[in-house]
Protein backbone atom coordinates (compact mmCIF):
# COMPACT_ATOMS: atom_id res chain seq x y z
CA UNK A 1 0.00 0.00 0.00
CA UNK A 2 0.97 3.25 -1.00
CA UNK A 3 2.36 6.10 1.88
CA UNK A 4 0.15 8.83 2.48
CA UNK A 5 1.61 11.79 3.46
CA UNK A 6 -0.72 13.74 6.47
CA UNK A 7 -0.77 17.43 6.54
CA UNK A 8 -2.62 19.68 9.42
CA UNK A 9 -4.39 22.95 8.77
CA UNK A 10 -2.74 25.72 7.18
CA UNK A 11 0.00 24.47 6.44
CA UNK A 12 -1.52 22.34 3.25
CA UNK A 13 -4.03 24.57 2.19
CA UNK A 14 -2.24 25.59 -0.68
CA UNK A 15 -2.97 21.90 -1.88
CA UNK A 16 -6.90 22.21 -1.75
CA UNK A 17 -8.75 24.30 -4.49
CA UNK A 18 -9.09 28.12 -3.30
CA UNK A 19 -13.06 27.67 -2.51
CA UNK A 20 -12.46 24.91 -0.24
CA UNK A 21 -9.68 26.26 1.51
CA UNK A 22 -11.16 29.79 2.20
CA UNK A 23 -13.72 27.78 3.69
CA UNK A 24 -10.96 25.65 6.22
CA UNK A 25 -9.53 28.79 7.14
CA UNK A 26 -13.01 29.19 8.96
CA UNK A 27 -11.89 26.17 11.20
CA UNK A 28 -9.43 25.26 14.00
CA UNK A 29 -6.63 23.66 12.58
CA UNK A 30 -7.24 20.81 14.63
CA UNK A 31 -10.33 20.31 13.34
CA UNK A 32 -9.42 18.85 10.28
CA UNK A 33 -6.76 16.98 7.99
CA UNK A 34 -5.62 17.64 4.48
CA UNK A 35 -4.50 13.94 2.89
CA UNK A 36 -2.33 14.45 -0.63
CA UNK A 37 -1.70 10.86 -1.90
CA UNK A 38 -1.49 11.74 -5.86
CA UNK A 39 2.28 12.05 -5.41
CA UNK A 40 2.97 8.95 -3.12
CA UNK A 41 1.00 6.40 -6.00
CA UNK A 42 1.91 4.88 -9.73
CA UNK A 43 -1.72 6.84 -11.22
CA UNK A 44 -4.78 8.38 -9.37
CA UNK A 45 -7.41 5.73 -7.79
CA UNK A 46 -10.12 6.23 -10.76
CA UNK A 47 -13.13 6.09 -8.30
CA UNK A 48 -13.89 6.79 -4.90
CA UNK A 49 -13.94 3.39 -4.01
CA UNK A 50 -10.36 3.02 -4.84
CA UNK A 51 -9.15 5.52 -3.17
CA UNK A 52 -10.54 3.94 0.25
CA UNK A 53 -8.54 1.05 -0.78
CA UNK A 54 -5.66 3.24 -1.24
CA UNK A 55 -5.57 4.69 1.60
CA UNK A 56 -6.79 2.16 3.57
CA UNK A 57 -10.21 3.21 4.95
CA UNK A 58 -13.06 1.54 5.46
CA UNK A 59 -15.13 2.86 2.24
CA UNK A 60 -18.22 3.59 4.48
CA UNK A 61 -16.08 6.48 5.69
CA UNK A 62 -15.24 7.97 2.35
CA UNK A 63 -18.02 9.89 1.38
CA UNK A 64 -18.59 11.57 -2.02
CA UNK A 65 -20.28 14.66 -3.00
CA UNK A 66 -22.65 14.85 -5.94
CA UNK A 67 -23.78 17.87 -7.55
CA UNK A 68 -28.00 17.18 -8.36
CA UNK A 69 -30.18 19.14 -10.48
CA UNK A 70 -34.35 19.99 -11.53
CA UNK A 71 -34.79 17.37 -14.05
CA UNK A 72 -37.61 19.56 -15.19
CA UNK A 73 -35.44 22.32 -16.46
CA UNK A 74 -33.28 21.72 -19.18
CA UNK A 75 -29.22 22.00 -18.44
CA UNK A 76 -28.66 25.43 -20.39
CA UNK A 77 -31.43 27.10 -18.65
CA UNK A 78 -30.17 25.64 -15.30
CA UNK A 79 -27.01 27.29 -15.70
CA UNK A 80 -28.36 30.61 -17.54
CA UNK A 81 -30.58 30.95 -13.92
CA UNK A 82 -29.31 28.60 -11.35
CA UNK A 83 -30.90 29.46 -7.71
CA UNK A 84 -32.86 26.70 -6.51
CA UNK A 85 -32.43 24.34 -9.42
CA UNK A 86 -29.28 22.57 -7.91
CA UNK A 87 -28.42 20.99 -4.50
CA UNK A 88 -25.19 18.75 -3.32
CA UNK A 89 -25.00 15.05 -1.60
CA UNK A 90 -22.67 14.02 0.47
CA UNK A 91 -22.88 10.06 1.30
CA UNK A 92 -21.16 7.25 1.46
CA UNK A 93 -19.21 5.90 -1.31
CA UNK A 94 -21.15 1.98 -1.31
CA UNK A 95 -24.01 4.11 -1.32
CA UNK A 96 -26.54 5.26 -4.24
CA UNK A 97 -28.89 8.47 -3.80
CA UNK A 98 -32.21 8.03 -3.85
CA UNK A 99 -33.25 10.60 -6.77
CA UNK A 100 -37.21 10.22 -6.13
CA UNK A 101 -36.80 10.94 -2.60
CA UNK A 102 -34.35 13.39 -3.00
CA UNK A 103 -36.59 15.62 -5.71
CA UNK A 104 -39.98 15.04 -3.06
CA UNK A 105 -37.60 16.39 -0.04
CA UNK A 106 -36.53 19.62 -1.90
CA UNK A 107 -39.66 20.26 -4.15
CA UNK A 108 -38.41 19.12 -7.84
CA UNK A 109 -40.99 16.78 -9.50
CA UNK A 110 -37.74 14.96 -10.12
CA UNK A 111 -33.81 14.78 -9.65
CA UNK A 112 -30.69 14.00 -11.63
CA UNK A 113 -27.03 14.06 -11.65
CA UNK A 114 -25.77 17.43 -13.17
CA UNK A 115 -24.28 17.18 -16.00
CA UNK A 116 -20.17 17.49 -15.43
CA UNK A 117 -19.93 20.56 -17.47
CA UNK A 118 -22.13 22.15 -15.25
CA UNK A 119 -20.24 20.77 -12.35
CA UNK A 120 -17.23 23.07 -13.57
CA UNK A 121 -19.03 26.01 -14.53
CA UNK A 122 -20.84 26.76 -10.62
CA UNK A 123 -18.19 25.30 -8.82
CA UNK A 124 -15.14 24.89 -11.06
CA UNK A 125 -14.53 21.00 -9.23
CA UNK A 126 -13.55 17.95 -11.31
CA UNK A 127 -16.18 15.11 -11.24
CA UNK A 128 -13.73 12.97 -8.78
CA UNK A 129 -13.15 15.84 -6.57
CA UNK A 130 -16.61 17.34 -5.48
CA UNK A 131 -15.93 19.03 -2.51
CA UNK A 132 -18.74 19.93 0.65
CA UNK A 133 -16.77 23.16 0.84
CA UNK A 134 -16.82 26.06 -0.81
CA UNK A 135 -20.16 24.94 -3.02
CA UNK A 136 -21.53 28.65 -2.63
CA UNK A 137 -24.55 29.20 -2.30
CA UNK A 138 -26.08 25.73 -3.37
CA UNK A 139 -27.23 23.58 -0.73
CA UNK A 140 -26.16 20.40 1.05
CA UNK A 141 -27.46 17.65 2.03
CA UNK A 142 -25.26 15.36 4.08
CA UNK A 143 -26.75 11.55 4.79
CA UNK A 144 -27.60 10.31 8.51
CA UNK A 145 -25.18 7.17 8.22
CA UNK A 146 -21.56 9.70 7.81
CA UNK A 147 -22.87 10.61 11.35
CA UNK A 148 -21.42 7.17 12.75
CA UNK A 149 -18.10 7.79 12.27
CA UNK A 150 -15.25 9.92 14.14
CA UNK A 151 -13.94 11.34 11.04
CA UNK A 152 -14.95 11.13 7.30
CA UNK A 153 -13.20 11.62 4.17
CA UNK A 154 -14.20 14.46 1.93
CA UNK A 155 -12.95 15.50 -1.42
CA UNK A 156 -11.09 18.96 -2.01
CA UNK A 157 -12.03 19.97 -5.09
CA UNK A 158 -8.24 18.57 -6.24
CA UNK A 159 -7.82 15.03 -7.28
CA UNK A 160 -5.41 13.30 -5.41
CA UNK A 161 -5.88 15.12 -1.79
CA UNK A 162 -8.60 14.10 0.39
CA UNK A 163 -9.77 16.17 3.56
CA UNK A 164 -10.88 13.83 7.11
CA UNK A 165 -13.05 15.64 9.25
CA UNK A 166 -15.39 15.04 12.03
CA UNK A 167 -18.97 14.95 10.47
CA UNK A 168 -20.57 17.52 12.94
CA UNK A 169 -17.70 19.96 12.15
CA UNK A 170 -18.61 19.54 8.69
CA UNK A 171 -22.64 20.17 9.36
CA UNK A 172 -21.67 23.06 11.66
CA UNK A 173 -18.84 24.43 9.06
CA UNK A 174 -21.59 24.05 6.35
CA UNK A 175 -24.90 24.57 7.50
CA UNK A 176 -25.83 21.31 6.04
CA UNK A 177 -29.56 19.57 6.14
CA UNK A 178 -28.79 15.63 7.48
CA UNK A 179 -31.13 13.46 5.57
CA UNK A 180 -31.65 9.80 4.75
CA UNK A 181 -30.69 9.87 1.32
CA UNK A 182 -30.16 6.97 -0.11
CA UNK A 183 -31.72 4.08 -1.70
CA UNK A 184 -32.32 1.74 1.44
CA UNK A 185 -34.32 4.73 2.85
CA UNK A 186 -37.04 5.14 0.33
CA UNK A 187 -38.75 8.05 2.15
CA UNK A 188 -36.02 10.96 2.79
CA UNK A 189 -36.90 12.70 5.58
CA UNK A 190 -34.89 15.20 7.55
CA UNK A 191 -32.78 13.81 10.58
CA UNK A 192 -32.20 16.42 13.75
CA UNK A 193 -28.38 16.03 14.64
CA UNK A 194 -28.82 17.07 17.80
CA UNK A 195 -30.95 13.95 18.35
CA UNK A 196 -27.91 11.68 17.46
CA UNK A 197 -24.91 10.32 19.34
CA UNK A 198 -22.46 13.58 19.51
CA UNK A 199 -18.92 13.51 18.69
CA UNK A 200 -16.11 15.51 19.32
CA UNK A 201 -15.91 17.64 16.59
CA UNK A 202 -13.04 19.96 18.23
CA UNK A 203 -10.01 17.24 17.49
CA UNK A 204 -9.85 14.39 15.08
Amino acid sequence: MATVMIFGGVVSLTSVHPEVAAALKTLKENQFRVSEHAAHTRKPPCSPRELAELIGYDPWRNAKTLLLANRATPAKRRLANPNGLYITACLPVPSRLNLTGIARLVGWPRSELARPEELMALLDYPPRAVSPFGIRNIPLLIDAALLVHDTIIVGSGRIGVEIEINPFALIAATSARVCSICLKSPDPRPENPTNMRRRKSDRL
